[in-house]
Formats: structure tokens, C-alpha cells, sequence
């Protein structure tokens, strides 16, 4: 499963950006943000700036914990200067 997401920064200064993924363990272990774990994921913009992204979620047939699961992807920023 995979979605592109864009990621802008409406801000006048530029944005030091990393990502956290809370919820199910499926999500934690296999979701990636353009082709790196969640957890490896940082971008910069610049003011006025924006990136697409591309959010994916690679399940492997080895997994054994089949179910309805849930997760949440928040990207958090702080002052690039």
C-alpha cells in the first residue's frame, strides 16, 4: 500500500522535518517514507517550500499477526534557521 503525501512549509523560515509513527507494531516496523523507515526520514525545506513523498506501508508474507490494525504518521518540524 502506498500514498504520496505532500509535506509543505507555509512558515517564513526554513524547517528541519522528521517523522514518528505511533500505533500497531505493523506500522512501526514497516513503514517507509520514500524508500527509508520512518524512523531514517528527515527533509529540510525552505520557506515557501514543499516535498511529495511517498508513504508506504510493505507488509511481508512472513508476517503471522494478521488483523485489523491502526497507526498514526505525524511529521514534526523545528527551526532549520
Amino acid at each position: 500500500i502506498s500514498q504520496t503525501v505532500t509535506i509543505p512549509n507555509l512558515g517564513t523560515n526554513s524547517l528541519y522535518i522528521e517523522s514518528v509513527v505511533n500505533g500497531d507494531e505493523a506500522f512501526r516496523n514497516y513503514l517507509n517514507i520514500d524508500n527509508v523507515s520512518w524512523r531514517d526520514f528527515s527533509i529540510t525545506l525552505q520557506s515557501g517550500g514543499s516535498k511529495n513523498a511517498e508513504v508506504k506501508l510493505e507488509i511481508p508474507s512472513s508476517y503471522s499477526n494478521p488483523g485489523t490494525k491502526s497507526g498514526k504518521l505525524i511529521f514534526w518540524a523545528k527551526s532549520g534557521q
